[in-house]
């Protein structure tokens, strides 16, 4: 499946559409295997001789750092949302054991609040 939703809607999103659907992109990356996913430098990413992650070179990136954190279904734990945070600061966000455990642990509150919320939403009938 696609990324079809982004929120806040007015925001700008940066990258566009068809980027962030590639398989290698850092949000469908997190969406497939499940896993917390972080660059901690996006510049140095991109212009790495052998990317791990997709690079669009249309798009002008700004140095930072980045999370993509999945959310699961409580029902079947699927992925149903994959919430991304840009920071823009070099090597913010670390990438290891420790830093993961940590931002887990965090994003775990936004997304049980994220899940709430949808679900409230799907007994209401406003989502499908």
């Amino acid at each position: 499946s696609s990324i079809k939703f982004f929120f806040p809607r007015s925001a700008e999103v940066r990258t566009p559409l068809e980027i962030l659907n590639n398989d290698n992109s850092c949000i469908r990356i997190s969406a497939k295997t499940g896993k917390i996913v972080i660059i901690e430098d996006v510049e140095h990413e991109q212009n790495a001789s052998k990317p791990r992650y997709v690079v669009a070179n249309d798009v002008e990136t700004k140095p930072g750092s980045l999370i993509c954190f999945p959310i699961k279904s409580g029902v079947n734990q699927k992925v149903v949302f994959v919430i991304s945070i840009f920071c823009e600061t070099p090597k913010k966000f670390k990438d290891g054991k420790d830093a993961k455990k940590y931002y887990t642990g965090l994003m775990k509150q936004f997304s049980t609040r994220i899940m709430l919320e949808h679900n409230l939403l799907v007994l209401k009938g406003a989502v499908n």
